[in-house]
């Protein structure tokens, strides 16, 4: 008979799509709760060296500002985007700049430990308008490897405190799992979602929600 063209509904197409290089697994996110252990842990100065308290800082920095990745810190945010007295920042993730989609910039308001932080990383330098004073180098390629870098050495210096709350896992990426899965039980719609995590299409975004109401999924047959 011929082979017969098959309409696929638009919110179904992205189970079809290939899945994300890194795909999900358990653990890959902290709950509302967990999140406050961890902020109380870091509050209370549990840290053992100035190395894990620097990476619990960076931690709530990529949680609290849309779920950022290292090299945002480094390169992305701007002195210009701070607007301290209205609680907020102005933020346009950076893999989105390199692709073909354009760049859309979403205001992110901030909570006061949010603010203490941003001000406590803030740079000094007059001369220059980026944010954070961690890697202030002009040349785009050491940026992006410094991005990197930061994101090991944070993974690595959050082992204590896992030990310590009794967390299976915690690394930087989890930061942005996790602010996703909190917007998600807050039932944020998913288009303002998808703006915030920088996806070109919200299919992206399914595949993100997706894999974190697996999570649950998983741990709740753990439990039975």
């Amino acid at each position: 008979d011929g082979a017969k063209n098959i309409s696929i509904p638009e919110q179904n197409r992205y189970i079809l799509r290939k899945a994300p290089k890194s795909s999900f697994k358990p653990n890959r996110y902290l709950d509302i709760e967990q999140i406050e252990l961890l902020k109380s842990y870091a509050d209370q100065g549990s840290a053992k060296t100035i190395q894990e308290q620097t990476a619990l800082d960076i931690w709530f920095l990529m949680y609290y500002l849309a779920g950022c990745y290292p090299t945002d810190l480094v390169k992305m945010f701007r002195k210009s985007n701070y607007h301290r007295n209205k609680k907020y920042i102005d933020y346009q993730r950076h893999k989105t700049i390199n692709t073909r989609s354009t760049p859309e910039i979403v205001p992110i308001h901030l909570n006061d430990h949010a603010i203490n932080l941003i001000n406590r990383y803030k740079s000094l330098d007059k001369k220059s308008d980026l944010l954070f004073y961690f890697w202030e180098n002009s040349n785009v390629r050491t940026q992006d490897a410094e991005g990197v870098r930061l994101g090991d050495r944070t993974t690595r210096n959050l082992k204590q405190a896992a030990r310590d709350l009794g967390f299976a896992n915690l690394t930087s990426k989890m930061a942005r799992h996790s602010n996703f899965n909190r917007l998600q039980k807050e039932k944020i719609d998913i288009e303002q979602i998808r703006i915030i995590a920088g996806h070109s299409d919200t299919g992206t975004t399914r595949i993100y929600l997706d894999s974190l109401k697996m999570v649950d999924l998983t741990d709740a047959y753990a439990k039975l």
